[in-house]
């Protein structure tokens, strides 16, 4: 028996069962195997070791799949796959393909599970076999991006029956509507529109990118000063070793072998001071030189828990008092408490954080709002926010 959704805009579509979709993932993997083997045969002469051989054809496999599967689903709706079986992915508001922004965020729910230490095998193949667990055949990536998969080769009408009024309007059972999406209604009744997989995605992307590029910059800060140091020490050290050098050699000549014995022995005991106080500098030159790169490595260390401590208190302090992060200002995403719609506060900011941290899950924890209508991961839910969109 067929399923059937209703969407946002009252349209009623049939739903593409579960094999039809495993047939069309099928296809699809089969057809990014091939394409994966030709451009590994264009490149396999040039890569040796197993550790490489791996690596670029998880790389292949990965560019492959976003250039396959996001740009056909953002643009038509569904891949090669989808077309033999005749499915479609479509937003659950108005019925249209799905765009770039929820193409990639269901793309990344897929795969991103795979990052998981252990458990990451088991987390994509959860992920995949989720529309079973759900009415519409929705996945939790189907969920995160806000689409459902239908059957476009369904012709059918939808299953309606008159309910013997006057204007004989059909209803619609046996359908499924898709639930008010996009929205939350606070415990203090305020109403805001929920900030969607793909804008919280944008958000987190350029907040790694800003604090990437603080953390680059400070790392060139201090090589600069390091090598500048270690440099210096260098320089200061053989200017000591050459002058020490040249009076060793200007003693070489003075030694006068016509002045007796005892004149050869005092020049030679001079030159054996000298040669005494060229090692010494030596031994000295290379502890400084030591010492220098000793120093130069505790810095880093030191640059390296500060911007450690950096990113942490980034988005704790600014979650705490603004509810949002740099980008999530640039991409108009707040987070709020859900009760009051306030800033979280830091006790919030806190839990929040530390939630989003917890080892080896911290990449499942970052997905989970996709579970959820109202997009409240659970993080959200332990710190009790919601990440809004600002009027």
């Amino acid at each position: 028996m067929t399923g059937w959704v209703t969407l946002g805009n009252g349209q009623q579509r049939a739903l593409a069962g579960f094999d039809r979709r495993l047939g069309a993932r099928i296809i699809d993997w089969i057809l990014i195997g091939i394409a994966t083997y030709l451009l590994w045969l264009a490149f396999s002469s040039r890569i040796s070791g197993w550790f490489a051989v791996l690596f670029f054809l998880a790389l292949f496999c990965l560019i492959l799949g976003i250039a396959y599967e996001v740009v056909l689903t953002a643009l038509f709706g569904r891949t090669l796959g989808k077309l033999a079986v005749g499915a479609k992915v479509v937003r659950v508001d108005d019925g249209r393909a799905p765009g770039w922004g929820r193409s990639l965020g269901r793309y990344l729910t897929l795969n991103l599970a795979n990052l998981i230490p252990v458990l990451g095998n088991a987390v994509t193949l959860f992920v995949y076999l989720s529309p079973v667990f759900s009415e519409l055949l929705q996945g939790l990536h189907d969920k995160a991006a806000a689409t459902v998969v239908i059957n476009v080769r369904h012709k059918q009408d939808a299953p309606a029956e008159y309910d013997g009024g006057d204007e004989g309007r059909p209803s619609t059972a046996g359908t499924h509507p898709v639930a008010a999406a996009g929205k939350v209604v606070l415990s203090n009744g305020d109403e805001h529109k929920l900030a969607g997989f793909g804008r919280r995605l944008s958000a987190r992307i350029l907040d790694f990118i800003i604090l990437m590029i603080a953390a680059v910059l400070l790392l060139i800060l201090w090589f600069t000063r390091s090598v500048d140091l270690i440099q210096q020490v260098i320089q200061d050290a053989l200017q000591q070793l050459t002058s020490s050098l040249e009076s060793t050699v200007g003693s070489l000549g003075d030694i006068d072998l016509t002045g007796g014995a005892d004149s050869i022995w005092d020049t030679l005991r001079s030159l054996w001071d000298s040669v005494q106080q060229l090692w010494q500098l030596f031994v000295q030159a290379v502890n400084d030189v030591v010492s220098a790169f000793v120093s130069a490595m505790r810095r880093l260390f030191t640059t390296l828990i500060g911007i450690v401590i950096g990113a942490v208190l980034y988005e704790i302090v600014l979650i705490a008092l603004l509810g949002r992060t740099l980008g999530k200002m640039i991409v108009r995403a707040k987070v709020v408490r859900a009760d009051d719609g306030r800033v979280p506060g830091w006790v919030n900011s806190i839990i929040r954080y530390l939630t989003l941290r917890v080892p080896l899950l911290s990449t499942l924890i970052k997905l989970s709002p996709a579970f959820y209508d109202s997009r409240r991961g659970w993080h959200d839910r332990a710190a009790s926010t919601v990440v809004i969109r600002p009027r």
